[in-house]
């Protein structure tokens, strides 16, 4: 991660999905969509996944709630208390099972004991968001350029696209112009060739 991330891991908090190399950066947001998606597949193979899944589910809607009645405060007690609904979540499940338990169940709930404290990260820091969702689809279209192409040049390349990427997908995504400032040419302003 050190060769791709430039400034010091202390200074972002980043939401992402479970993947290990994200383990570089000191304070994750894990992102509830990539756990719900998982708890709804759990929920198809046992009852016990179905009733885990519902009350992880009730519990991302309460958290989302609350950041929008009250937008930008963060809340230790409400994570405190979102903790031990987890917490409670897996104790029931664990108790529920007896001696039965699913394949998926049992990884899910490693996934989910691993991830609890990260999941919570955004109500002590409310400017973080709950979701990867947005970068994902920011980035699906590079992803699908890079695929159809098979690969980018070169370092240097692969450092300019994904420099231009950002500044176009931020313009895009807070409705500004696209148009590169003054400094950069203009070919509207170019003098025709006679």
């Amino acid at each position: 991660m050190e060769e791709v991330w430039e400034p010091p891991p202390e200074m972002v908090i980043p939401v992402v999905d479970g993947w290990k190399p994200y383990s570089y950066f000191p304070v994750i947001q894990r992102c509830w969509s990539h756990i719900l998606r998982v708890a709804e597949d759990v929920a198809k193979s046992c009852s016990i996944g179905k009733k885990l899944s519902d009350q992880l589910h009730q519990l991302y809607h309460n958290i989302k709630r609350f950041r929008q009645l009250r937008p930008g405060k963060s809340s230790l007690k409400l994570k405190e208390i979102a903790l031990n609904r987890i917490n409670d979540m897996l104790a029931e499940a664990k108790g529920d099972t007896d001696d039965v338990i699913c394949k998926k169940l049992r990884k899910f709930m490693i996934t989910l004991e691993n991830a609890k404290k990260d999941l919570l990260t955004a109500i002590e820091h409310p400017d973080l968001w709950l979701t990867n969702n947005t970068s994902e689809r920011n980035l699906r279209k590079f992803v699908i350029h890079r695929k159809i192409r098979g690969f980018v040049a070169s370092e240097k390349s692969k450092k300019a696209l994904s420099n231009f990427a950002t500044v176009f997908e931020s313009q895009r995504r807070d409705r500004k112009s696209t148009r590169l400032n003054s400094s950069h040419t203009d070919i509207s302003r170019m003098p025709s060739s006679a």
